[in-house]
């Protein structure tokens, strides 16, 4: 396309417009629903902490918690019986029903324990495929197909089991139209829930919960309350960040770039959706608008020539390198640099590890990669599959985005101790641009 060339994209306008910029929260209300949840969960307290259970009840209550979506008010009694449950059940060898097998298995690999996936062998017939007996059982069906999302490459009983139950659940599916259990099962064929997004999955399940006839209502209103309560902190959250967009005012300015608010706290909430967590998001947020106008000035409005200068300016990542940037580069640099300064500024606050450097170069490895992408379009050059998929882990953002809920959620000193790992991935792209 010429090194002069502008493409000019032709993006709709930001479909959300101002409607978030605005966040009146009732503090009346506020106060009355936390004082209501909180004297609600020391009843799920008393639940959780009771001795009279065995641990396959106990094992429910903490799925039912954690489905829910209020698990992070307990988080550390729960790591606590399910290490308690994993080392009890390593010595036992009782025969459990296919719901509690599945169950187990799913639950504590999400908590990060390398249960074996053998344990689902004795559901086989004599030929070695699974019985068409627990075809019977459909709970048990659901358990099972939910727990194969979580299996790795090369476990080939998860896959044969996701195969067994995906058929028998959609046949399941069009013989039952009501009833909890059938609406779990429709949502599970279209979303399974370790692939959906935690809040949206909650939502869903609380309204499951609320038409299940084993239900309780203690744990039921406690979720709601709280759902609500997290949702408010969302409102204003969002409603900061948006409020902080309409400051730079791209929109009046440079309509052709994006407006990503609104999705970005949407990916900011799937990674990290815990109330604590406010300034991760915030900032994540905050990042990925960034990212996102840099992504649009090389995708579909800066010249060949226009990129180069600001690519290179990037190298520095300082203030003085604006110098001689026209002025959409010099906003799109200028917010980029404000973001970075911010997000130290509030890791200090918090008082965690607070080197931002392997975010800043991650930062400028993305741009880098985005100059590549840009460079194969102006020269019409089709990259080989290998090329692509190289140059895109990069061009994703998702390492970047990575690092921002690392910092963001108090656990820099993990970047640190994988400092030398992460900083020869992120300077792969950077080296092959400078080839």
């Amino acid at each position: 396309m010429g090194s002069q060339s502008r493409p000019l994209a032709e993006y709709g306008p930001d479909i959300w417009g101002d409607k978030f910029v605005s966040n009146h929260r009732d503090f009346e209300l506020w106060k009355a629903y936390s004082e209501e949840r909180d004297a609600l969960k020391n009843e799920v307290w008393s639940m959780l902490l009771s001795d009279g259970e065995k641990w396959t009840e106990k094992l429910i209550l903490i799925n039912t918690v954690e489905r829910l979506g209020v698990g992070y008010h307990f988080a550390d009694y729960i790591e606590e019986m399910l290490a308690e449950m994993h080392d009890a059940r390593a010595r036992t060898d009782e025969n459990y029903d296919l719901f509690t097998t599945a169950l187990y298995f799913r639950v504590l690999r999400q908590h990060g324990y390398n249960v074996s996936s053998e344990i689902f062998n004795k559901y086989k017939d004599n030929d070695g495929k699974f019985s068409e007996a627990i075809a019977r059982d459909r709970e048990g069906l659901l358990s099972l197909y939910e727990a194969t999302h979580l299996r790795t490459h090369g476990e080939v009983v998860l896959d044969e089991a996701l195969d067994f139950t995906t058929s028998h659940l959609k046949t399941i599916a069009k013989s039952f139209d009501s009833g909890s259990l059938a609406k779990q099962v429709k949502r599970a064929l279209e979303q399974p829930l370790h692939k959906g997004i935690q809040r949206i999955e909650n939502k869903h399940f609380i309204l499951f919960y609320e038409d299940s006839p084993s239900k309780n209502d203690v744990l039921l209103k406690f979720a709601k309350l709280d759902f609500n309560l997290v949702q408010m902190l969302y409102k204003q959250e969002l409603s900061q960040v948006k409020r902080w967009w309409a400051d730079i005012d791209f929109e009046s300015k440079f309509p052709q770039f994006r407006s990503r608010v609104v999705e970005g706290y949407l990916w900011a909430v799937a990674n990290a959706f815990e109330p604590c967590f406010a300034m991760a998001r915030i900032m994540y947020t905050k990042m990925l608008c960034a990212l996102s106008v840099s992504d649009d000035l090389y995708d579909a409005y800066g010249t060949m020539d226009e990129l180069n200068t600001y690519t290179k300016a990037i190298e520095s990542l300082d203030i003085d390198s604006m110098n001689g940037l026209p002025d959409h580069c010099k906003m799109c640099y200028n917010t980029s640099l404000n973001v970075f300064s911010e997000f130290e500024e509030q890791i200090v606050k918090q008082g965690s590890y607070d080197d931002v450097s392997y975010l800043k170069e991650a930062f400028k490895a993305n741009l880098l990669a985005f100059h590549k992408e840009a460079t194969w379009c102006d020269k019409n050059y089709v990259p080989s599959l290998k090329e692509y998929l190289m140059n895109s882990t990069t061009s994703s953002c998702i390492c970047m985005l990575g690092l921002c809920i690392i910092l963001g959620t108090g656990h820099g000193d993990t970047i640190e101790a994988s400092g030398q790992q992460i900083n020869q991935k992120l300077l792969l792209p950077q080296k092959q641009w400078g080839e």
